[in-house]
């Protein structure tokens, strides 16, 4: 089964979700029927796919787009980061929830 196929959307200040499967067009028209926040924010994982997506979201000027600490982690080097930029951050921070 293909998970990178299952497109889903959670609109927490409306309380809803929306999902797909194989069409991210649906997903991409379905949230911006929606009221949607100001602004909106994005919560990705790094992957190409995810931000092309987001990308069609709202307009740029409404969009705040968010890598999740654990792929920003994981992609520091792609910026030119380095491990002793992760000592910036609190270690609170840093703690994965169980």
């Amino acid at each position: 089964m293909c998970m990178a196929c299952y497109k889903a959307i959670s609109l927490h200040h409306l309380g809803i979700l929306g999902t797909s499967f194989q069409n991210n067009q649906i997903v991409i028209d379905w949230v911006n029927d929606q009221p949607l926040a100001s602004p909106l924010t994005c919560i990705g994982d790094g992957h190409d796919g995810i931000w092309n997506i987001i990308d069609q979201l709202a307009s740029d000027a409404q969009r705040r787009e968010i890598q999740d600490l654990f792929h920003l982690i994981e992609n520091l080097h792609k910026v030119g980061g380095s491990q002793k930029r992760l000592k910036l951050f609190p270690e609170s921070t840093m703690e994965r929830s169980s």
